[in-house]
């Protein structure tokens, strides 16, 4: 691969992460519905206030490549998929089927830090891949504490 088609590659991705960082500041709205604890409602704050940092720095590598248009037709769909399976089902699932969909939509995100990172490396951009670095280690951070929630929810339920 060409260094011109890697940087077209690495922008294609950047776009695909701001598309997938707004459509994330509300995906995990649905979890919060009807919490028995604060302790989600504090998570799901932090995936907000994460989501729209790592947006801003997304935009921002996107403006230092020559690029500023966010987005594509189909940047974002997994995380929109994801969403809309919160939503639907924030009614008739429980927190525990609703927490496997968020740290599956969490380890989405995470994929898509990675494959950014690994073209910024190729590209030598520097800047981009240490943006992608610390913003998978947001998300792995928070699939984590929803997995381990889910992980609580279910031995509670085992009754062990």
């Amino acid at each position: 691969m060409t260094s011109k088609e890697i940087r077209n590659r690495l922008i294609q991705q950047l776009r695909r992460a701001g598309s997938m960082e707004l459509a994330a500041v509300t995906a995990l709205d649905p979890l919060v519905e009807g919490a028995p604890d604060g302790s989600l409602r504090t998570l799901v704050n932090t995936h907000r206030r994460n989501a729209r940092r790592h947006r801003e720095r997304v935009l921002a590598r996107l403006k230092a490549l020559g690029d500023a248009a966010p987005g594509g037709a189909s940047a974002g769909a997994g995380i929109l998929a994801a969403a809309r399976g919160l939503a639907r089902n924030r009614h008739a699932a429980t927190e525990e089927e609703r927490l496997k969909q968020a740290v599956l939509m969490k380890q989405l995100e995470v994929a898509t830090y990675d494959t950014v990172e690994r073209l910024a490396e190729r590209a030598g951009d520097d800047a981009t891949a240490e943006m992608a670095r610390e913003a998978r280690a947001d998300d792995e951070e928070l699939a984590r504490r929803l997995a381990r929630r889910r992980l609580r929810l279910q031995r509670r339920r085992r009754g062990r």
